[in-house]
């Protein structure tokens, strides 16, 4: 374990003359937490606080974003209940989504070439209301949003690659209210995020080309390191989260080959971690693996889940064709196949935050 800490105040705004960067769809990793938050009837991604997440898309060709509202039918499946779509203006993408300001609904922040933060806050009745945040500097790109701190208001998260930093900043009612940066490892990249220890605080999830696997917990003004590497493996790491509280994890794996390519093969295994009253790790096991064969194209989409009772989180498996299974929340264990529901979807809209749009350091969509 080693614990992390940071500098304040290194990226307040962007440098006057810098040239405009690189913001599409598949460049902004928009990561979404992939679990309830311990000890909060708040959940992530959840537009209209019923305490499920619900699922946001973004078409980049019609300057569009979408949200569908999820819950759970009768019968106890999970079901899509309604869907909206609002303009966004060109050149604007979805960068965050998370509660900024503690009241319950998921709110959004777009972002642009010229690195412009534009804040839309949930107005309780399916719209939004934008305010400007304040721009930031060359070489970061927005990672995504959670609750660094654990006062219930999620902060945007931060990554500047070329730097070898994390940053983040500290936001209280819609509004920036402090600044820190933390060095990594050169060669690191975020992965996944979630609150993946009984603290209501944010988990980053670092991996490199050596295949290895750190979480960070956030301690509210630092991080703990923790390597939850499992047993050597040159597969790749292509979808992280799900579970309760640090239990029940699941992680895939896509299957590789000497050459470099990849079979038809992926691989599931479940992450479980040991802490003491403090929140601290001090161990964690992997479950036996287990193998499928899947179509292609596929990928790991986004998340769903459950952020009352019963709590659960579970990873969404994506079809390149425009379908997807949408599987019931578990705290404990990676669903099974009867638990799922499927979905179609337009070919031009992609869900916000999955790593199968290939912005992630290894979560491209598997192709033929």
């Amino acid at each position: 374990m080693k614990i992390i800490h940071g500098c304040v105040g290194l990226f307040l705004f962007a440098a006057a003359g810098v040239h405009a960067q690189e913001v599409r769809v598949d460049t902004l990793q928009a990561l979404i937490p992939t679990t309830p938050i311990p000890g909060s009837a708040h959940t992530p991604s959840d537009i209209n606080g019923d305490g499920f997440s619900d699922l946001v898309w973004t078409n980049p060709f019609k300057h569009q974003v979408g949200y569908w509202i999820m819950g759970l039918n009768s019968s106890g499946e999970v079901e899509r209940k309604s869907s909206v779509v609002l303009d966004m203006g060109a050149g604007n993408f979805v960068g965050a989504v998370g509660d900024f300001n503690g009241d319950g609904f998921a709110d959004m922040v777009l972002t642009n070439a010229d690195r412009d933060l534009v804040l839309w806050t949930n107005n309780l009745s399916g719209k939004f209301v934008a305010s400007s945040l304040a721009p930031y500097s060359s070489g970061w790109q927005l990672l995504g949003a959670g609750d660094v701190d654990g006062d219930g208001q999620d902060d945007l998260l931060w990554f500047n690659k070329g730097g070898c930093q994390f940053g983040y900043w500290l936001i209280k009612k819609g509004v920036r209210a402090g600044i820190r940066t933390i060095p990594v490892a050169c060669g690191y990249s975020p992965v996944a995020i979630g609150y993946f220890s009984p603290n209501p605080r944010i988990s980053i999830v670092w991996t490199s080309s050596a295949h290895d696997l750190w979480i960070w917990d956030s301690m509210g003004a630092g991080f703990r390191s923790y390597n939850v590497t499992q047993t050597a493996t040159s597969n790749v790491l292509i979808g992280f989260g799900g579970g309760v509280a640090g239990q029940g994890i699941s992680a895939i794996y896509r299957q590789n080959f000497p050459d470099g390519s990849y079979s038809t093969f992926v691989t599931y295994m479940t992450l479980g971690r040991t802490f003491d009253t403090s929140g601290h790790q001090t161990a964690f096991t992997w479950s036996s693996p287990t193998t499928e064969s899947v179509g292609l194209p596929w990928s790991v989409g986004g998340s769903i889940i459950s952020g009352r009772a019963p709590q659960g989180g579970a990873l969404i498996e994506q079809q390149g064709n425009g379908s997807m299974d949408v599987c019931m929340p578990q705290a404990s264990s990676p669903p099974q196949s009867g638990d799922c529901a499927s979905y179609s979807f337009p070919r031009d809209w992609f869900m916000v935050g999955a790593p199968g749009n290939g912005a992630g350091p290894r979560g491209e969509e598997l192709t033929p």
